[in-house]
């Protein structure tokens, strides 16, 4: 939404940002940002609401333009990504993005990390270093600077939650850390032997998760990356650069030329990932050690190549 209201405030229109009713206080810094910063009072106009005042604004006559973000019943959204980690992916690299795009924000954004696809050959260690990372994390008050991962926004969500885990666990998959709930926060969970009868695996579960289901081969991967109705995210790890280019013309974003992967290739060991996320275009930036999750970027550098590829209509933009 920031992207869509600082594109209308340079094409000289005001904006009127309606956040979501359990989640509003990031909008609103934002908006004392812009206020602080100088925009003139009037340009960037936030308002508090439920369906009532939603539907105001989508009828309303003097709403030139409509941008929103939402479920699969507003419109063609809802996430249910792929992270693929291939047999000759940098392992740590992997594990990093798996907890950025599987944690943050408790998981609920919706191009999370759904699914983690990963091959047999790296799978244990994998699976251990995800645990190991995920049972540390800090769970607490958002407002504490410490904690590293925050309540569920909303009893509905929670409740859909433990129900993924219940029928996960009652159909066979394995939980190797957290599960737990107390009062609105979930434990980070990771989750083996998720298969795809299950709503885990289906569906979106808008929570701390990392569901991992083992394959054998990229081939199998690419299969069940594209085994999903929606989804906003695909990201692909592998140090080959000719398997990425035909893991890019394999993978079907649900959305074309709004969803895209990364893949990232780097010489002598010291291969990173970056992330995926929404874009229409590639382009060249920075590429910071610090940001596994970040905006789609080609890095070029003495120690490799990182490389992201935006998907359009099923083929690809370098």
């Amino acid at each position: 939404m920031v992207a869509n209201c600082v594109g209308a405030l340079m094409m000289g229109n005001a904006c009127v940002w309606k956040p979501s009713e359990w989640a509003p206080f990031g909008p609103q810094l934002l908006v004392e940002a812009f206020t602080s910063a100088g925009l003139p009072q009037g340009l960037t106009n936030l308002i508090y609401g439920g369906p009532e005042t939603g539907e105001l604004l989508v009828t309303h006559p003097d709403v030139g333009f409509l941008a929103f973000i939402g479920s699969t019943a507003v419109g063609e959204l809802g996430g249910n990504g792929p992270l693929i980690v291939l047999d000759d992916a940098d392992v740590d690299a992997a594990v990093d993005a798996a907890v950025v795009s599987c944690f943050y924000m408790a998981g609920q954004v919706c191009t999370s990390a759904e699914r983690i696809l990963v091959h047999s050959a790296v799978h244990d260690e994998f699976v251990q270093k995800l645990t190991a990372r995920a049972a540390a994390l800090t769970v607490g008050d958002p407002l504490d600077e410490s904690t590293e991962l925050g309540p569920v926004s909303e009893k509905r969500i929670l409740a859909k939650i433990v129900a993924h885990v219940d029928d996960a666990r009652d159909k066979g998959a394995t939980i190797t850390t957290g599960g737990g709930t107390s009062g609105q926060f979930h434990e980070p969970t990771v989750l083996t032997g998720v298969t795809r009868d299950m709503r885990i695996y289906q569906e979106e579960t808008f929570g701390p998760f990392a569901p991992i289901v083992k394959v054998d081969s990229a081939a199998q991967a690419l299969t069940l990356a594209n085994d999903a109705d929606y989804g906003l995210s695909m990201a692909v790890f592998t140090s080959s650069l000719t398997t990425a280019y035909e893991m890019s013309e394999g993978l079907q974003p649900s959305t074309p030329g709004r969803t895209i992967g990364s893949w990232e290739a780097r010489s002598a060991g010291t291969r990173k990932a970056e992330s995926a996320a929404s874009s229409e275009t590639m382009r060249c930036a920075p590429s910071p050690t610090s940001r596994p999750l970040a905006s789609p970027c080609c890095d070029r550098s003495a120690s490799g190549l990182t490389l992201t590829l935006s998907a359009l209509a099923g083929g690809y933009r370098s």
